[in-house]
């Protein structure tokens, strides 16, 4: 498992403590992974591949208003792969499509009634992000010296 993110700490309310006359509530902190988590479990078969189960998940904490305070949407793709020794596996499929809009304008005046179109502007914008996940697995034998990869081979 290899996570390239942060663990967010969450606070989570016990409602059952809550419901009792008198007792107040206790809050309990969780953490919550967030970033790119990819679990990753291999087999070597008998003629010497590697057949692998891949789970890969894209999240992030998004501050939202009111009382929840953030929520953590999440991407995930999970595929089952069979390639040779030193063979590169391409994973795609996280894909996220956000619009963002940004208002300027004069202060102020922007903000009246009515007229504060007139004195600001509204840019929008979309945004399209595309995970690639490469995986190249090597096979090591009993015995043999573990040595860093050989990029010039590409």
């Amino acid at each position: 498992k290899i996570l390239v993110g942060e663990e967010t700490p969450v606070r989570v309310i016990d409602a059952g403590a809550a419901s009792q006359v008198g007792v107040p509530a206790r809050a309990n902190v969780q953490f919550k992974e967030t970033g790119i988590i990819l679990t990753v479990t291999p087999h070597i078969t008998n003629n010497r591949q590697i057949r692998m189960s891949i789970a890969a998940e894209q999240s992030e904490l998004r501050i939202i208003g009111g009382d929840l305070g953030f929520t953590i949407p999440k991407r995930n793709a999970t595929t089952q792969l069979l390639v040779g020794d030193g063979e590169t596996a391409v994973i795609g499929g996280l894909t996220q499509t956000q619009v963002v809009k940004n208002k300027s304008g004069i202060p102020l005046l922007s903000d009246l009634p009515l007229i504060g179109r007139l004195f600001s502007q509204t840019d929008t914008r979309e945004e399209k992000r595309d995970l690639l996940i490469m995986i190249t697995p090597h096979i090591i034998d009993e015995g043999e010296a573990i040595r860093p990869p050989n990029h010039d081979q590409h």
